[in-house]
């Protein structure tokens, strides 16, 4: 873990700080720790590169394809929505703390970047929605 994401973490326990400085400052944390996922996966010239390695023919085949899988995969589909219930669930209608609040701001944010990711590899569009 980096300096900037101990510092966050170190000010997100901090208890003068408002509602709205923790959010802001999950927010700055969030966004930092998505770096490092993307940065994982990239493209270069129409190369798949994984850890800054280009991937076999055979394995960016195999990649894209379990990607799809999970896209379309039932289990996924009710795992997902099982976790966005219990983030709304403690968030919105039992949120009696910060921590609470943003733990289900991560939640579903998680489930997002999951979701674009498995879009990426698969070659999807993402704004299209997940066909039965």
């Amino acid at each position: 873990m980096n300096l900037f994401a101990k510092l966050i973490i170190w000010a997100l326990k901090h208890k003068r700080l408002s509602l709205d400085a923790k959010s802001a400052l999950t927010a700055a944390l969030l966004d930092n720790m998505a770096l490092p996922i993307r940065s994982i996966i990239s493209y270069d010239k129409n190369k798949l590169l994984v850890n800054g390695k280009e991937v076999s023919m055979e394995q960016a085949i195999q990649l894209k394809e379990s990607a799809r899988a999970m896209l379309h995969s039932y289990a996924r589909r009710i795992v997902q929505d099982s976790v966005l219930w219990l983030a709304v669930q403690e968030g919105v209608h039992k949120g009696t703390s910060p921590d609470q609040i943003l733990f289900a701001k991560a939640a579903i944010w998680q489930m997002k970047e999951e979701e674009a990711l498995y879009r990426s590899l698969a070659q999807e569009d993402p704004t299209s929605g997940i066909e039965d």
